[in-house]
Parts: structure tokens; sequence; C-alpha cells
């Protein structure tokens, strides 16, 4: 049964237009230049498939769970799909096994006693040796970075460094009340981390962190900033990240990690490490450890992203970590998200006004674990995913990050997510909708223009993401194909023919209307 596409591509041959279901990318070429043929001729293998140079503002797969060794083999792949960075899941040590083990075991008394997560929860702060991670070895490592950097891929690395992994089993309920730090590491710790142990460089006591972020909930400035940056994240036992025995073990680690060949980093919990702007719990954690390590290795580049979901917290302020790193804009990204999925009735704000929504520093996203396994996000169709990723991906310097999910099948609820995790196994690598024609095209387009200007503009329930005055991604969020006819007095789009990228029907630029069909697929 054929559908109505959502998505098209626009690229001049006299000027030439891409279109995508729902997403149309548009191309225009004034004589001698046909940007569509440009196109196409960067993007072969002897061309480096026009991967960029930089990872800062270029779009990221995210391999969840992928395997060193399945990302390897994927390589290729991912380079014709037009991603110049994979983020890969933490490759330190851990506290359990992962081997053989699924994406999410079934519950024991109502809990998951393995899974995804496992991966969060270190035991040390080197790259894994121990045969039983399901991810793969240091020397499955080097030989993944090593393939990566001759296909001009970057390697951006998950980095858990702000705590060490609890001993909850996660068979039935933490029962540990001990506000003894120390009580809370999991054993396997002590094989890898002696030195951390042995001098209890811990936040001490033990507290549970309680989610004080908000003025309005009673938190004051301390209360909040305590809370944030001492406390136990899902009882995981928080590390003295202000002495300077961490930091000197976690700037190894880092150093590690590039010497293995790993291009960046993206600093998972960074709202839970303290800033040396914070009021009442300052330290120069990040100045000791990515700001050195970026001095040491001038030529590398080095790139970094905060993962941080939400608010940094009442009375503490992004910029404290942008100093450092790019951060996650989860606003924009729920404005995305439910103009795509048709929970608001304005879609303006999907491309946003630059100064509350867009910032150069600033990340975005398809969605992530958290989003996705606590059903978020889970219901998105395939399609909804990519209207999303033509929405970020498209945008002028912004990362935007692809997640891989195992499947492509919409869960409308976490036990739905969790019965779909549960048929797949850590490690393994999934072609879903990453791999499809949309993403390719809206990637080759976004690295195509990455130097030029971009013009953001809805009409008439199509979102237009312009740039320069020879292409733009439009993405049709009120879910009807077929005709369309747009005004370009605001997308002032050079007059000529453009071509689908992805159809290869020709749209119009004529008399100040942009006009041509969002056909089937």
């Amino acid at each position: 049964m054929k559908t109505k596409r959502f998505i098209s591509i626009l690229i001049t041959i006299t000027m030439v237009l891409g279109l995508f279901s729902g997403i149309t990318v548009t191309a225009e070429t004034t004589e001698p230049t046909n940007h569509y043929d440009a196109m196409l001729e960067e993007v072969k293998p002897e061309n480096n498939y026009g991967l960029p140079d930089e990872m800062d503002g270029g779009n990221v797969l995210v391999a969840w769970n992928w395997s060193f060794e399945n990302i390897e083999n994927n390589l290729e792949r991912i380079a014709e799909q037009g991603f110049g960075t994979v983020l890969v899941s933490p490759p330190n040590e851990i506290k359990m096994p992962t081997k053989d083990v699924k994406v999410l075991e079934p519950e024991v008394d109502g809990i998951s006693p393995n899974g995804w997560w496992m991966f969060y929860e270190p035991a040390g702060f080197q790259i894994n040796e121990s045969a039983d991670n399901a991810l793969g070895t240091k020397d499955d490592f080097v030989s993944m970075c090593d393939a990566a950097a001759t296909h001009g891929i970057k390697i951006m690395v998950d980095t858990v460094v702000g705590y060490m992994g609890s001993d909850d089993d996660h068979v039935g309920a933490y029962d540990n009340t001990s506000i003894d730090p120390l009580d809370h590491v999991n054993p396997r710790a002590q094989e890898f981390e002696p030195e951390l142990l042995n001098l209890g460089v811990f936040h001490n006591p033990w507290h549970l962190f309680r989610g004080k972020e908000l003025y309005q909930d009673g938190w004051s400035d301390y209360d909040i900033e305590e809370d944030l940056t001492q406390h136990a994240v899902s009882g995981r036992p928080d590390l003295a990240t202000e002495t300077q025995v961490v930091q000197d073990a976690i700037y190894d680690y880092l150093v590690e990690l590039v010497e293995a060949g790993a291009d960046g980093f993206w600093f998972t919990d960074a709202k839970h490490i303290e800033t040396k702007h914070d009021e009442y719990f300052p330290s120069d954690f990040w100045d000791d450890t990515i700001g050195k390590l970026r001095e040491n290795y001038p030529d590398k580049e080095l790139y970094a992203v905060g993962g941080i979901s939400g608010s940094v917290g009442d009375g503490r302020n992004r910029a404290e970590y942008t100093e450092y790193m790019d951060v996650p804009d989860t606003n924009a990204f729920l404005n995305i998200y439910h103009a795509v999925d048709g929970s608001t009735e304005n879609p303006v704000p999907v491309l946003g006004d630059d100064e509350i929504y867009y910032q150069e520093n600033f990340v975005l996203f398809t969605e992530d674990a958290e989003y996705y396994k606590n059903a978020a996000t889970s219901s998105a169709t395939a399609e909804q995913r990519n209207k999303i990723w033509a929405l970020v991906a498209a945008r002028k310097n912004v990362t935007g990050t692809y997640f891989v999910r195992p499947d492509d099948t919409a869960a409308e609820n976490k036990e739905e997510v969790a019965e779909l995790l549960a048929e797949y196994t850590l490690g393994d690598a999934f072609e879903t909708t990453w791999a499809s024609d949309e993403v390719r095209a809206i990637n080759q387009f976004a690295n195509y223009f990455a130097d030029e200007d971009e013009n953001c503009y809805v009409q008439y329930d199509i979102a237009v993401i312009q740039r320069g005055t020879q292409g733009a991604v439009l993405t049709n969020l009120g879910g009807m194909g077929g005709a369309i006819g747009l005004d370009t007095q605001e997308i002032s789009l050079d007059e000529g023919k453009y071509i689908d990228a992805i159809t290869g029907n020709e749209f119009t630029v004529e008399n100040g209307e942009l006009s041509g069909g969002m056909g089937d697929s």
C-alpha cells in the first residue's frame, strides 16, 4: 500500500528540491553549479561520503548497547548514511557480567536484574578487559577506533565518572539503609579501584538523591546544590569529585580513552558533578579533567557533551557547564516531539525563537534511552522519529543525536517496551530507521550545506528549514501529503527548479511561490 510522504529534501538542479515522507529537502543550482549533482559527487566513497571534519554541529549515531566489534562491522554503512560520529556505550569495567544478557532481562520480584543500565554501574575507571562484558575488551575498542578513523568517523564515548556502581543486585527491593557510602559500593570495585575505596573518597554520609531541583518545592539554593552534587543518584555511591585523587583517576581514564582512539565524550549525569561556579559545593573537577585534557592534547579538538536531562536546578545555570561542553536542549526537543505527534496546536516552537530554543552549544535528539524505556517517546512511529530527525539534523550548528532502537515497533507503555527489549541481546547491532533512505538524505543535506546560514519558517503546517538560498528541508506536520504551495517571501529560496532528493520529484520556485508534490512512498 502506498503512503503519503511527509518529508521532502529540496536541492537545486536548475534548482533542486529534495522530498521525504513528511519531510522535503530542497537545494538550488544557479549556473554553472548544480547543487544536487555536486552533493551526489561529494557523498561518494572516494570523497569520504561527505562526512564533516568536526564533531561539533554534526550528526551522531547513538549505537545503544552495540559491541565495539559490531560497530566496526557497520562503519561502512554508518558512513554511507552520513553520520560523522558514533556514540558508544560506556567502555569501562562494570559491576556485573553482561555477556549473553538481554537488553532488559525479565523482572524478578518486580525489578529487572540486569540489562542495558548495567553499563552505567562502574566498577573501575579503565577500559574494560573483562571477558564477560558484552561490549568487548580494550583491544576491541582500539580496533573499532582505528577502523572508524579510516572511514572519517569520530568516536564519542559515553563516560560515567561521578559515581561507582552500587551493591544492589536488582533482585527485590533495595534495603540497604547504611549511611556509610562504602557499604553501598559494588564488591567488584575493590578489584579495579582499591585506592579510591581504601581512601573512602565518597560523599559521606550516603544520602539518596531526592530530586531537589525547584524553589517551588520549598528547597533553598543550598538544598538544591547539595542534593544535585553530593547525593547518591539511584543509590549509587557518589564520588568526592572535589578531591584530587578522584580527579586524577578520572583524568587518567580520559587519557586512556584518547590514547585508544576516542575523539570526544558524552558525560552522563554531568549536572550531578559540581562546577567551580557553585556557591556551596564548588570544585575544579571539570578544569582538572576535560579542561586539562584539552590543554595536553591541543591537536585533538576533543568534543564534549554533558548528558543533562531537564533542569540543572534553580539557582544554577547551564552556562556553568557550557564553558566545557555542549548540553542537550530538552525543552526544544519536547517542542519538536509534541509538534510531530500532534499534541500541540502551535508548530512554531519546533523551529523556535533563536534566543530561547537555539544556541550553538545546544544538542538536539530524536529520543534517548531514558525517554524510550520510560515510554515517554516509545509510542513514536518510525515516520515520526524521522520527522523529528529532519527538524534536528538540518539545523545550523546544532549537534544532533539519532538514538538507535533495537526494534522500530511503537510501544504504548513501559510494559510493552520491556517486552520488546527482552527479545534482544546486549552487544547486538540493529538495522532500524537509522539505516533508512530518509535519514541518509537528511544527513547528506546537512553535511553538504553545513556552512550555509539558515532560515526557519512554518507555513500551512509545513516546517521549512532553509540553508542558504538553494536548499531546504520541508517537514509536513499536518499529516497530509500531495501538492503543496508555499509563499516564498519568508522562505526566500532562489527561483528555479528543485529536485526531491528521495523521490526525484521536481519542485519549482517561481513568482514567489514554492510548488510541488510531497509524493507517494
